[in-house]
């Protein structure tokens, strides 16, 4: 729904394996962690393993996606920001890299041909380390 405002401006900034980010949701409504279908992230076009990505909500994580699942009653709401940890060799390296999130989140109360909803939004950014 608001795709360009998933990787919050300005959060994106290495760390000693790979680098964190801010995330926002981008529905609008806040949504229970369990409605997260997928997190996938690229680092210079070399998609990042799912177990090397985690997620902070609030006082909650970090989880991976299918830790995520079972958490009907933990709530991520739309004016609070997640912090996306990504252990990446490719982002541990000096220079600029370009660092693609898509986040799939499962739309419970809209069904599409029977089924529901997967939301998917895609949203890029700049990373900066220093040699």
């Amino acid at each position: 729904m608001f795709p360009e405002r998933l990787i919050e401006a300005g959060t994106v900034r290495p760390t000693a394996k790979g680098f964190c980010a801010g995330l926002r949701l981008t529905w609008y409504r806040a949504l229970p962690l369990s409605c997260i279908e997928r997190i996938t992230v690229t680092v210079d076009g070399t998609e990042v393993p799912d177990d090397a990505i985690s997620l902070s909500v609030a006082a909650t994580g970090p989880l991976s996606v299918p830790d995520m699942a079972s958490l009907t009653d933990t709530w991520w709401y739309v004016l609070d920001s997640a912090l996306l940890t990504v252990d990446s060799a490719v982002a541990a390296a000096p220079g600029e890299h370009e660092v693609t999130v898509v986040l799939g989140l499962y739309i419970p109360y809209l069904p599409v041909d029977g089924s529901p909803l997967v939301n998917l939004d895609t949203c890029s950014a700049r990373l900066k380390v220093a040699a």
